[in-house]
């Protein structure tokens, strides 16, 4: 990025000065206004499928560029967000500009292996342990997190999510859901332009339970088989209350407006 685009970024920025908007370098979106508008529909589904409120104890796993940090600052006035990330100068931009001056929010640094995202992490995915009590939080979000990860690393996810909710917590989770519609509408072709790339379709190799768009670093895009998920989401307790799915594989959008599949459940007694 050139000292002009920088600078040129920069004030785009001020305009915005209502609203933590991180640097370019930092941001998948372009345009500032994309970032925002994104943080707010994902603020949004919370309320809607998760009951977000101003007084609830969140857990957003991968925070990424942060559009759901940003636009939830101003929300959370007496509750509490917490996220772990695999991209250190993320969690370090978010540590200076949110955590020194909101007690009430804590950025961690995960260090975990990945293929795509973290090819020099020192820890497995699978061998993770969420830092955090049991039976702590309201709600646990991962947007566009299982979409990168293999079955065995989404069970242990799982698995940790039903530790650390409280009973009748919500866990709201985004994925590409393989079953016998998307499977049809993909090998039309008519898959979202952006994650096809220069493939003809997205389901292009399957290893039992997963398929991916790739051969080589598979975890770039992992569509997962719906039985297999109602059921591991059944071992683990959690009680799927909502499926929204998304337009990725060629469907007419919905009142949603969402491209990946959305699973909304929540942890029984």
């Amino acid at each position: 990025m050139t000292i002009f685009n920088s600078l040129k970024d920069f004030f785009h920025r001020l305009i915005y000065y209502k609203r933590i908007v991180p640097p370019r370098r930092l941001r998948r979106s372009k345009y500032i206004k994309e970032f925002i508008t994104d943080g707010q529909i994902q603020l949004q589904r919370l309320i809607k499928y998760a009951s977000l409120n101003p007084r609830s104890n969140i857990l957003d796993i991968g925070c990424g560029g942060g559009k759901l940090v940003s636009a939830i600052v101003p929300f959370l006035k007496k509750g509490k967000y917490s996220t772990f990330e695999v991209n250190k100068n993320y969690i370090e931009y978010w540590k200076n500009s949110v955590g020194k001056k909101h007690n009430n929010f804590t950025f961690i640094h995960a260090d975990l292996w990945h293929s795509y995202y973290n090819p020099d992490g020192k820890y497995k995915t699978v061998e993770y342990i969420f830092p955090f009590d049991n039976n702590v939080f309201d709600i646990v979000y991962l947007n566009s997190i299982f979409t990168h990860l293999l079955p065995s690393e989404m069970s242990h996810f799982l698995s940790e999510i039903r530790r650390v909710l409280k009973p009748e917590g919500f866990v709201l989770a985004t994925y590409f859901i393989v079953n016998n519609e998307s499977l049809f509408l993909d090998s039309k072709g008519i898959s979202n332009k952006a994650l096809l790339k220069q493939c003809h379709k997205l389901l292009n190799f399957q290893y039992g339970n997963y398929w991916t768009r790739d051969g080589d670093i598979t975890e770039r895009f992992i569509g997962i088989d719906e039985k297999w998920l109602k059921d591991t989401y059944n071992k683990n307790n959690l009680e799927i209350i909502n499926i929204i799915y998304g337009n990725w594989c060629g469907r007419d959008e919905s009142p949603d407006k969402t491209l990946q599949d959305i699973f909304a459940a929540r942890k029984r007694y």
